[in-house]
């Protein structure tokens, strides 16, 4: 049986490992165990299997049929895609729901750091949002904002506790972002973060750096988010295409050299 991650929703780990043998063990046209049998192989209730089978379902790795069960699909060529999403719609994505408390807003000067990620002369004067991300009413993360002076005065009319403010930039007020930078390191909370997010002093933070870029090669915004590491997971797969298709090709080759004439 499956030892799980506490804080992490049961269904997103079962969903996590499900996509991983997918991925890599089976090819289109494979029939998944039945529910009940993943029921018992995980320990959980069927209902949970069901909410991790959905996930993958939409992610186009898995058709399911009333009475057949779950098929591996037909995985298309690329899975890439050029839309970017803010933290918002990233739960969401999850199906996470979250809500936000607005901490603070204010107009500061720029320091060093800043300046070098919106690519502003230092000491300009720029708006900073701090705000409090609540999963399940417990603090998950301490998200910094920060937007150059035009962008941000506008920003500041919106309602951002149960908002994203990429989705205001992208939907509201229509800004088209070519690209993003991320940046993930290791933390350690001070006092400010430590009161806010409800750990001891020291404890181990995630910080997730993000920079958002328009296709005039501005960018507009600059987000610092500061998440509980007992809180959060983040996960990369990582493949070589060409490596992919060559093991998915011997494996089809094992597969029919293995059939019974």
């Amino acid at each position: 049986m499956l030892s799980f991650f506490h804080p992490y929703p049961k269904y997103l780990q079962i969903a996590d490992i499900l996509r991983n043998r997918i991925l890599t063990q089976m090819q289109p046209g494979d029939r998944l165990p039945p529910e009940v049998n993943l029921s018992v192989d995980f320990g959980v209730s069927r209902e949970t299997i069901r909410q991790a089978l959905e996930p993958l379902e939409k992610e186009g790795l898995i058709s399911r049929t009333r009475g057949r069960g779950s098929f591996v699909a037909k995985r298309p060529e690329s899975r890439q895609t050029k839309k970017l999403t803010g933290m918002v719609e990233d739960f969401k994505a999850l199906r996470l729901k979250t809500h936000a408390k607005l901490l603070q807003k204010e107009i500061v000067k720029a320091d060093e750091e800043v300046s070098r990620y919106l690519k502003v002369e230092k000491d300009v004067l720029i708006v900073r949002i701090d705000r409090l991300r609540f999963l399940d009413e417990k603090p998950l993360t301490y998200h910094v904002a920060f937007l150059p002076a035009d962008i941000g005065h506008r920003v500041l009319q919106e309602d951002l506790e149960f908002t994203s403010i990429v989705d205001v930039l992208a939907n509201k007020f229509r800004f088209a972002f070519e690209e993003d930078q991320q940046i993930v390191e290791a933390e350690t909370a001070d006092v400010r973060l430590a009161e806010h997010l409800g750990v001891s002093i020291g404890s181990p933070l995630l910080l997730m750096r993000r920079v958002y870029i328009t296709e005039g090669e501005r960018p507009i915004a600059y987000f610092k988010s500061y998440y509980r590491a007992d809180r959060y997971m983040y996960t990369v797969k990582l493949r070589q295409p060409d490596a992919a298709r060559r093991m998915g090709e011997r494996s089809k080759r094992r597969t029919r050299a293995s059939r019974p004439l």
